[in-house]
């Protein structure tokens, strides 16, 4: 990707992936809006987990990077270190991704750029590594519906509910519950029109399986730091924004 940005700061609600993100731009700064962490310089690459908290990311004035979205157990198969709420240098984790960004930065179209990508994450997967039935079933039934019991998943996976969080923590770097929680909101946020109409947030969370309002309201401003009223005033008032990825005023702020 490589565009002009759209803005100097935005908030990134919290997504359902781990993300790796080769940075080929000046660096950035981003924060956890989590009421402690502190402004981080990134540049180079740099791993996301899954996160339950929005980040406010300051932009360069061009956008151009590689990404990778990863499902939440998919960072596992290439290093034995799995990323909760975090984000964290790349190349401690998977060495050879500076040599990597370089050869990136020295092609000359998108195609030259994306073949040693595609290589170089094949030889990261670790020989040792295989699928989790049980985790990748409960990771597809909680996609397909995040209102699911997390004691009903267990059962049907045939695990108890204290090994499956343990799946969780140690694959995804998130407990099942959070995960659940994180996947509810993001078909929230995508169920929004990307043109107006856009319907009240009453009308939203009834299409998208929230049956208790003062629970989705508490759940939404703990996850996003936003009321949904406001969070869809800004959806509106913003042309072109997509959903999860919205302006704000500063990086300290949000």
């Amino acid at each position: 990707m490589r565009a002009p940005s759209p803005q100097q700061f935005e908030r990134i609600l919290p997504l359902p992936f781990v993300h790796l993100i080769i940075n080929l731009s000046e660096p950035s700064r981003v924060r956890q809006l989590d009421g402690v962490t502190v402004a981080q310089r990134v540049e180079g690459a740099f791993v996301a987990g899954v996160q339950h908290t929005v980040l406010i990311n300051e932009n360069p004035a061009v956008l151009h990077h590689v990404g990778i979205r990863l499902r939440p157990s998919g960072l596992i198969a290439l290093t034995d270190h799995s990323v909760g709420h975090e984000v964290l240098n790349a190349e401690p984790l998977m060495p050879g991704i500076t040599a990597l960004r370089a050869s990136i930065l020295r092609a000359t179209a998108a195609v030259e750029a994306l073949d040693p990508v595609e290589t170089q994450l094949r030889e990261w997967i670790r020989p040792e590594w295989s699928r989790h039935p049980a985790l990748e079933r409960a990771l597809r039934m909680i996609d397909d519906d995040p209102n699911l019991r997390i004691a009903d998943v267990a059962r049907t996976v045939g695990i108890s509910g204290k090994a499956l969080i343990n799946l969780f923590t140690m694959h995804c770097g998130i407990t099942p519950k959070r995960y659940a929680e994180v996947a509810r909101l993001h078909r929230f946020v995508n169920s929004i029109p990307s043109r107006a109409p856009i319907p009240t947030w009453t009308e939203l969370i009834a299409e998208t399986g929230y049956y208790d309002q003062p629970h989705f309201i508490h759940t939404f401003t703990r996850f996003t730091g936003q009321t949904p009223q406001r969070y869809l005033e800004s959806v509106r008032n913003t042309v072109g924004a997509a959903p999860s990825f919205l302006p704000t005023r500063s990086i300290d702020t949000g």
